[in-house]
């Protein structure tokens, strides 16, 4: 790209050019990094992204250079909210959202809800817990390795989405005894 007056460094190590002028308009944390003057990014025209895969830092640039025509692509959709949370781009934190929603799993649900709380996206963690209540999911949910992470990562997390979930399936009248002591036995 002709013209550009900052590299970025992805977390692989991979140097993407880019410009001041374009990032500082689209994200107010990288018009803070890149005010002169401001932090050591505007001196030396470097940003270093250490968490942030190659693949991600790509889309997040195309986001920011003008979207993504092909929309979020869905193996980046949790870092692509990270980053998205992480320099303010609210347009692009609401299209992963929009993805996490179309493809909530028994697999990942408890991972979504996890973000979810983290974020305090409430129409978000309504929506996990709504799936995982679903009687044709919640045994998958409550054996998932993404609720035991849950657990053992974010046990009040995990304990607010273990009662809600109980609580909606409850009212549904779907959450069998089986369910039950998987849920139990992961409170233990």
């Amino acid at each position: 790209m002709p013209f550009t007056d900052v590299t970025i460094t992805s977390a692989d190590g991979d140097a993407f050019a880019a410009h001041r002028f374009i990032l500082a308009s689209q994200s107010p944390v990288f018009e803070a990094m890149l005010q002169p003057g401001g932090m050591s990014e505007a001196a030396s025209g470097c940003v270093a992204l250490p968490d942030i895969s190659s693949a991600a830092l790509e889309a997040l640039l195309g986001y920011v250079y003008g979207g993504l025509p092909g929309g979020v692509p869905r193996e980046l959709v949790l870092p692509l909210f990270s980053a998205a949370d992480r320099f303010l781009l609210p347009g692009l934190a609401g299209e992963c959202v929009l993805q996490l929603l179309g493809c909530l799993s028994a697999e990942n649900v408890s991972l979504v809800a996890d973000l979810a709380s983290t974020h305090r996206l409430q129409d978000l963690w309504q929506a996990c817990v709504a799936y995982a209540a679903s009687p044709e999911v919640q045994l998958q949910v409550f054996n998932s390795a993404a609720y035991a992470a849950m657990w053992s990562d974010s046990p009040a997390t995990a304990q607010a989405f273990t009662s809600q979930v109980d609580v909606a399936a409850a009212e549904e009248g779907t959450l069998g005894q089986h369910a039950r002591g998987v849920k139990r036995h992961r409170t233990e």
